[in-house]
């Protein structure tokens, strides 16, 4: 990531944590200058996809399995 988008993800959070709407966040990124979409909406793209690589990256690894079962079929063909 640029280091232009690093900063404006950084206002956008710092603002989203001061419980900003992302309609208000836009319009105050618009107001500083940023350079963002004409939509509010790409400021809610933004921190969903921010949220959701949050939580993605938060989950725990798991590092062994244990306790599965391998089941084998044999199937009959029959002859004509």
């Amino acid at each position: 990531m640029s280091k232009g988008r690093e900063k404006l993800h950084k206002v956008i959070f710092k603002l989203y944590k001061q419980s900003l709407g992302y309609k208000k966040i836009h319009k105050k990124l618009v107001e500083k200058g940023f350079k963002i979409g004409k939509s509010p909406s790409t400021v809610d793209s933004i921190i969903k996809k921010r949220i959701k690589r949050e939580e993605f990256l938060k989950r725990p690894v798991f590092e062994e399995y244990r306790s599965f079962d391998i089941e084998f079929y044999k199937i009959k063909k029959e002859e004509f």
